[in-house]
């Protein structure tokens, strides 16, 4: 379908400029003004590609990960490549000028990305997400300043997730405003697990 496409189901309205999909190879494609709303979440791109997966490649998923529901499983772990993403959420916004993401595996990438989750604002060049807990960013930044741009933030060269809980950073430079300070740690880290406040650990 081309030209102010429009769809409508139960919560979810979807609206884009151009829509395909190919029943036979399980691709879908879809350009121009993308815009999926779902009751307090908004995504919008320029372009989104999802490949589903082969009723023999959803079989072969392990069911206690994925589920036991092969359709439901050929659904919605496929492939997604989207281009000018944005996703906003009462508590979540996420902007990448790229992401590519497999929902079976739940490994993916995104370049040039920022956003907000709770009170923290962050950002960076590249985050190459490695598993369900798992993540390696290069050239990021975190900040509570939510100004645009921030009057501070902290600017790390790389950054490992490990576990879902702890972020270990290399080479952590305080910045203010635009100047990059004299303040430097070799390593930066913060552990989410303990709780919601900005508890840092720097060696």
């Amino acid at each position: 379908a081309k030209g102010d496409v429009r769809l409508s189901l139960d919560n979810t309205d979807f609206a884009a400029d151009y829509f395909y999909y190919n029943a036979l190879t399980g691709n879908m494609e879809i350009r121009g003004e993308i815009r999926l709303e779902q009751e307090l979440s908004t995504l919008t791109a320029s372009e989104l590609d999802y490949d589903f997966p082969t009723e023999e490649e959803a079989a072969a998923l392990d069911p206690e990960v994925v589920g036991p529901n092969a359709v439901e499983r050929r659904v919605s772990l496929g492939k997604l490549h989207a281009i000018d993403l944005e996703i906003h959420e009462p508590n979540r916004d996420v902007l990448a000028k790229r992401i590519d993401y497999d929902f079976a595996t739940r490994t993916g990438e995104l370049e040039e990305f920022r956003g907000r989750a709770g009170i923290y604002y962050f950002g960076g060049r590249c985050v190459r997400v490695l598993g369900p807990a798992s993540a390696d960013a290069e050239d990021v930044w975190i900040t509570t300043c939510n100004l645009d741009p921030p009057h501070y933030r902290i600017r790390i060269k790389s950054a490992s997730l490990k576990g879902g809980q702890v972020v270990v950073g290399q080479n952590a430079q305080l910045q203010l405003g635009a100047v990059p300070t004299p303040v430097i740690w070799p390593r930066w880290a913060h552990n989410i697990g303990r709780d919601s406040s900005f508890d840092f650990d720097f060696d």
